[in-house]
């Protein structure tokens, strides 16, 4: 198998040590080494848009650890998204509509943490 990863998801330089997609395919979540969990628009892998549509790539960016994030998973009905961080908190996030164009919102965060697990 050969697996190429997109140019332009990324994690501010760092390392990415989880990804999940999305059941059904939509969206795909990362974390990496810069304390983030991003949420991706998979419609856009593969595809090579102008400046303006890159915009449409990047879905949402969850910015509530402190530590490297080492684990991403998507529940099984696509609501719900959990991340465990080396900072020892498992926290879980609900997909929620939003205002703007994406299912996300524009404002941040552009999903809701409903959970922290310690």
């Amino acid at each position: 198998m050969i697996a190429e990863k997109p140019s332009w998801i990324r994690h501010e330089g760092l390392q990415i040590f989880s990804i999940d997609v999305q059941p059904g395919g939509l969206r795909v979540a990362t974390g990496g080494g810069d304390h983030k969990v991003r949420v991706w628009n998979m419609k856009s892998l593969g595809r090579d848009f102008s400046n303006e549509e890159s915009a449409q790539r990047l879905l949402a960016t969850l910015r509530d650890h402190f530590g490297s994030v080492n684990c991403v998973r998507w529940a099984k009905h696509g609501r719900y998204l959990a991340s465990g961080s080396d900072d020892q908190v498992l926290l879980i996030h609900e997909r929620k509509p939003g205002s703007g164009t994406t299912e996300f919102g524009s404002g941040e965060p552009l999903m809701s943490r409903i959970g922290k697990l310690q």
